[in-house]
């Protein structure tokens, strides 16, 4: 997950320098992730749609870049297989 320097410029008003850090990235990505999850009530489709693609495009239903509907197929498989990790890992 990369922030690109536009993204928070008028969001979470950081220095798109400042994005370089990988402490910070990640910090504004995640800030951005929730704030999208709280938008489209945690539907994991809109939210990696909107954070690939803009809210704009999502909100507008026009249809969404081959790139960015390749990336929602890839976050559902991994999303899958974390939950089955998750599910058959021992308690301790």
């Amino acid at each position: 997950m990369q922030v690109m320097p536009a993204t928070p410029a008028g969001a979470f008003l950081v220095d798109p320098q400042m994005l370089s850090d990988p402490a910070i990235n990640i910090e504004v990505g995640t800030a951005c992730l929730r704030r999208l999850a709280g938008r489209y009530r945690g539907r994991t489709d809109a939210v990696v749609a909107a954070y690939a693609a803009g809210p704009t495009r999502i909100e507008s239903r026009r249809r969404l870049p081959g790139k960015t509907a390749c990336s929602m197929r890839c976050v559902r498989r991994r999303h899958v297989r974390y939950a089955i990790l998750l599910v058959d890992e021992p308690t301790k």
